[in-house]
């Protein structure tokens, strides 16, 4: 795994990691410390990372290794989380990565049943990251008609979504252009 490839993935699964040690940790210092661990056994391990694995799931694995052992080095000190707890937390971490993973999977699906102009809006508004009057500036069009249309296309593709969640067709009729 390259350079490019591993801060890419990392940067998709640094929240989730970071919410599974928050879970067993109180400490904010030492989450951090304990994400930044991770981060680093990762890049010393990415040659060992099986590309047919789910990364995220991978580097959680490493987290929860980081984490059992600053768990062991603070019970010299006081009790923290029973070792099963952090397992379970673990399984957990790693489910909510595999729907996350869906989730993302299947809005890149619906995203590409939309029409060109929806599309262009998404990518204005949220790629570009430009507020709703710069973008109906951009596309011509009124304030108002921009905030309808970026409301329906979101609900529109969180229906898409959620019926692909649920195993049915990705909404057999594409967006309209809006």
């Amino acid at each position: 795994m390259d350079r490019l490839e591993f801060e890419t993935q990392w940067r998709r699964s640094e929240p989730r990691v970071r919410a599974f040690l928050a879970a067993a940790c109180r400490d904010g210092a030492a989450v951090q410390d304990m994400t930044q661990e991770t981060a680093m056994a990762a890049w010393r391990k990415r040659d060992q990372f099986d590309p047919h694995r789910d990364f995220t799931a991978w580097i959680i694995g490493m987290a929860r290794f980081v984490l059992l052992r600053h768990r062991r080095d603070l019970a010299r000190r006081r009790v923290i989380l029973a070792p099963d707890l952090v397992e379970r937390l673990a399984e957990t971490a790693i489910a909510e990565a595999e729907t996350l993973d869906r989730r993302r999977q299947l809005l890149a699906a619906c995203r590409e049943k939309l029409g060109e102009s929806a599309r262009r809006l998404l990518a204005l508004r949220l790629g570009e990251n430009l507020p709703l009057a710069e973008v109906a500036a951009r596309l011509g069009r009124s304030h108002g008609a921009v905030r309808t249309a970026f409301s329906r296309i979101r609900d529109w593709l969180r229906a898409c979504i959620e019926a692909g969640l649920k195993g049915q067709d990705l909404n057999p009729e594409p967006q309209e252009e809006l």
